[in-house]
């Protein structure tokens, strides 16, 4: 069992300009920071068990693979994300999204957080689960029987060029990422590459 001794209490101010679609859950993340401890340098959420006088980490791993919580006002539960109680907790504010930096959904550091767009969200997110080059942005063409890669931005498919390798179509795509996303973007491709079996 995982016991907090050493975690940081900080002081909260509550947002209030900006309008939102969390507005209706600020009172449930306002309940979340009265009665639960959050960890920055660890990203866990603790809660104190009376019975045993001492904290215990909390939060289950949902099929999206966030770690989240569930919170009680009036009979009526509210799901919580353990990533969205941190910043709420350390900023006092509720961004739309919240984005995990190194793209690892349960490493709730403050350090690993930053608010984004939907677009931006995007950029930071691996490869979908139907592709099957290995490789962000590159998708077999049948019809021109070569790797195509392309990449979105504004909400729109950008064309990149077909190519015989699908790793020369996605340095393409990389390329281009790096250059259109800024500090979202993350090499995803580079890091993590299939091996020649896998291509």
């Amino acid at each position: 069992m995982e016991t907090c001794t050493n975690f940081k209490v900080l002081r909260v101010f509550y947002w209030s300009n900006n309008v939102n679609k969390n507005e209706e859950l600020l009172p449930y993340y306002g309940k979340a920071r009265d009665e639960l401890k959050y960890n920055p340098e660890t990203g866990d959420i603790f809660r104190y068990i009376k019975s045993r006088n001492r904290y215990k980490v909390v939060g289950t791993i949902n099929g999206h693979g966030y770690r989240q919580i569930g919170m009680t006002i009036n009979d009526r539960q509210k799901i919580l994300y353990v990533h969205r109680i941190a910043w709420f907790v350390t900023y006092g504010e509720l961004p739309n999204i919240i984005d995990h930096i190194d793209g690892n959904r349960i490493n709730n550091k403050i350090s690993n957080l930053r608010p984004c767009t939907h677009q931006e969200n995007q950029f930071n997110r691996d490869k979908s689960n139907n592709n099957t080059s290995g490789f962000k942005g590159v998708s077999w063409d049948k019809r021109g029987k070569k790797w195509k890669s392309e990449i979105r931005n504004n909400g729109k498919k950008m064309y990149l060029g077909s190519f015989n390798c699908p790793k020369e179509a996605s340095e393409v795509y990389e390329a281009k990422a790096k250059e259109l996303h800024g500090e979202f973007y993350n090499g995803m491709n580079f890091n993590n590459a299939p091996t020649k079996s896998e291509v």
